[in-house]
């Protein structure tokens, strides 16, 4: 079942985390495929042993009682669009007993109806998480999103573990609905994740930085992976749904790893990340960081 993209739950969704988030993650130095190419399909991961559980006092807090003055919470236009999704796909399966997702569904959707944000949000986390390739699936992913960015932002006072719980379950949702290659069922909603990805990471934490005690060597060396790997998931994910590299920059993530590996200096690694953004298949030949390749020289020791 397709589902319309939303780039207005995007916007709500970025901005809600962009305010208090993670610092990107040390990358170890790693030899990995080819990146020049990000056209082969590679098999999802096995998933790890254990999930990682909603964090204290999201989901699992009613809310707040109300007094006579308070304004009820109506909600979102995208919000609204969301539900509708979920009752077409419910009205499209009338037996519900046969079906644990469907039925998990329906009752997501009375509860939010009912105003019950946060165990809607808890059941629609389970759906998602337990049940990817079912068209409930998804759809309780989305809306499993527009809970945590309501309890996280909009309620009053928001919950702060809800950006907790967006950052653990985050890369979950991703391997079920996102690491099939690029045959994948849900090109909009995945572009949508790596989105909030990006926003996650370049929020840059809240307190500061830890000091790094290694060689600038391993250090350089690290940046280098991480930015090439997240180049190379740029350029894969604006494939997807047709979006220009350069609108995303990808060609910043690639350039910066480039840069990164000539002051390692790892001229080889350096010449993939180059190659990755002078591949013509992969749409990044008009950026200006082409004219600044030659100026890149290896680091003196």
């Amino acid at each position: 079942m397709p589902i319309s993209p939303r780039p207005l739950l995007a916007r709500l969704l970025l901005a809600s985390i962009a305010a208090c988030a993670p610092a990107p993650p040390a990358v170890q130095p790693r030899r990995g495929p080819d990146p020049r190419r990000v056209t082969q399909a590679t098999p999802p991961p096995q998933p790890p042993a254990a999930e990682p559980l909603p964090s204290a006092g999201c989901t699992d807090l009613p809310l707040p009682a109300t007094t006579p003055n308070t304004r009820p919470m109506r909600p979102t236009k995208e919000q609204t669009e969301l539900l509708v999704d979920a009752d077409r796909l419910l009205a499209a399966r009338p037996d519900q007993e046969n079906d644990p997702a469907i039925r998990a569904l329906a009752r997501a959707r009375a509860l939010w109806g009912a105003g019950e944000w946060p165990e809607a949000t808890r059941v629609a986390g389970e759906i998602a998480i337990a049940h990817p390739r079912e068209d409930a699936g998804i759809v309780a992913a989305m809306l499993y999103l527009a809970g945590l960015n309501l309890l996280g932002s909009q309620i009053d006072p928001p919950r702060t573990s809800c950006h907790d719980e967006l950052v653990s379950r985050l890369p979950i949702l991703q391997r079920h609905y996102c690491e099939r290659g690029e045959d994948r069922r849900h090109p909009s909603e995945c572009y949508l994740l790596y989105k909030i990805e990006r926003a996650v990471e370049r929020g840059g934490g809240c307190t500061l930085p830890e000091k790094l005690d290694v060689p600038p060597s391993v250090a350089y060396a690290r940046a280098g992976e991480w930015y090439l790997a997240r180049a190379v998931q740029c350029v894969e994910a604006t494939r997807l749904v047709r979006v220009s590299p350069l609108a995303e920059h990808c060609d910043d993530l690639a350039f910066y790893a480039v840069r990164a590996f000539m002051n390692v200096p790892d001229e080889t690694r350096a010449g993939e990340a180059r190659a990755l953004l002078l591949e013509p298949g992969n749409g990044m030949l008009k950026s200006p960081h082409i004219a600044e390749l030659p100026t890149l020289a290896p680091r003196r020791p």
